[in-house]
């Protein structure tokens, strides 16, 4: 584990200093890098990708044709938004909200705004670009959930993405036009599903045995004694907020939130609400999580609430990722919509992100995989090195961060790189993705429900 974080950090170190170098990379620095680049491209070995973890190396690769970015697959976190639930002392009531409780405030738009900019510059603004710079509806495909939070995310971050103007200039620099996105280009649609039977973006769909896991966790003596270990801030919490008989549930969890978004927006300055308070709710708050994504010691080796709780989410994810690389060499109406699309987008929620970076970056004490902040991002990029797929996964903890590679992190993929092959990298999570969610999920209908 210290060598996995040794390389982690020194990889991430290497990688700032090359980022903000990387717009200086000349023919000479290229050249300096040729003969151990070379030893490594042009190998025998089909694996030599899963050698390169210096970012100059990747740069190169890229420029000489030989590494080639092909797809993007991209989860966000929706930007910053008002309390879900008002407590009943809370003085901040719905009125301080215009948007009403849990809707995107306008902080939070600019949010998205800035993300989707981000990857304008990543994607589009870049050389070679992997989207052209007019927001063909073909190549880019993007959902949210049936939220409406989530659904103005998407609309800023396609703003971000796609520019609401277009300049075009002459030879010397000079704006010779400008005119309006939208009536140059198609207006790229926002799919959605209803909540409950979105196991792409919600990872608590509807499915019984997932609920019956979970209850069985919160039944268990194991949770029960952590209950009664908090009494005394669960006694104060009562106190303070007006909730009767407050237990580790949703209420608690709407608490903690609710103090949180309120001081970002300097309302209700609460002197309860200390440091102290706060890191013991938060720590209890990364406990009742563990227990609904499967993940707490209860349930020992036994993964099935992971698997339907985070696998749902991954296996969509392998199968966008399969069906592209399996249609780059067919020409068929079959593979018309997969070989024009370059971007696949999801709008959603911090749970999201938390079911993803469960399997792929498991590691709590590199990454903070319980608290993704607004704008919080997963993406995948697909690549194509001497005819054969491989993934680079990246993570950014909120929307102003620039994302950092943790292939690294997941079980399966090279230690000494930020490329994994997508069948090492499938085949690493097996284990979790379902084969067939609706019969995992239903077919202990009749004893769940007995048992309830």
């Amino acid at each position: 584990m210290l060598i996995i974080l040794i390389l982690f950090v020194a990889s991430e170190c290497f990688a700032e200093k090359s980022n903000e170098s990387s717009n200086t990379w000349t023919e000479t620095e290229a050249e300096n890098h040729i003969s151990s680049v070379e030893k490594i491209s042009t190998s025998d070995n089909d694996n030599s990708l899963e050698m390169i973890s210096n970012r100059s190396h990747e740069q190169y690769l890229k420029k000489i044709g030989k590494l080639k970015l092909l797809f993007v697959y991209a989860i966000w976190r929706h930007g910053d938004r008002a309390p879900l639930r008002i407590y009943p002392t809370n003085p901040c009531n719905e009125s301080f909200w215009p948007n009403g409780l849990g809707e995107l405030t306008e902080i939070g738009v600019q949010q998205l705004l800035e993300l989707g900019k981000r990857f304008h510059e990543e994607y589009i603004n870049c050389d070679p670009p992997l989207m052209s710079k007019n927001s063909y509806s073909r190549q880019i495909y993007i959902r949210s959930t049936g939220v409406n939070r989530t659904i103005r995310s998407a609309e800023a971050f396609l703003k971000g993405i796609f520019p609401s103007r277009i300049s075009e200039k002459d030879s010397s620099g000079q704006v010779i036009q400008s005119s309006s996105s939208r009536s140059l280009n198609p207006i790229i649609p926002i799919h959605t599903t209803k909540l409950e039977n979105d196991y792409i973006g919600n990872p608590f769909y509807r499915c019984l045995r997932a609920e019956h896991l979970e209850a069985n966790g919160f039944r268990s003596t194991n949770f029960h004694n952590m209950t009664l270990r908090q009494k005394h801030l669960l006694d104060h919490l009562s106190k303070m907020t007006g909730y009767e008989n407050l237990q580790l549930d949703e209420r608690f969890n709407s608490i903690l939130d609710t103090l949180i978004v309120e001081r970002f927006h300097k309302f209700n300055e609460t002197d309860w609400f200390t440091k102290k308070t706060e890191h013991e709710m938060r720590l209890l708050r990364t406990a009742i999580l563990k227990y609904r994504f499967g993940t707490a010691s209860y349930y020992g080796s036994n993964r099935e609430l992971t698997r339907l709780r985070s696998g749902a989410i991954l296996r969509s994810v392998f199968s966008v990722l399969r069906e592209k690389w399996s249609c780059l060499n067919d020409d068929s109406i079959n593979c018309a919509w997969y070989n024009n699309l370059k971007f696949y987008g999801s709008s959603a929620h911090d749970m999201t992100l938390i079911a993803l970076l469960i399997l792929i970056a498991p590691d709590e004490d590199i990454i903070d995989i319980y608290n993704p902040q607004y704008g919080a991002t997963v993406i995948f990029e697909l690549y194509s090195y001497k005819k054969k797929p491989y993934i680079k996964v990246l993570y950014s903890k909120k929307h102003s961060e620039k994302p950092i590679a943790v292939t690294i992190l997941t079980t399966g993929c090279p230690q000494f790189s930020h490329f994994c092959p997508l069948q090492k990298f499938i085949a690493a999570n097996k284990p979790y993705i379902p084969q067939n969610l609706q019969q995992e999920c239903h077919q202990y209908e009749n004893e769940s429900r007995a048992e309830r």
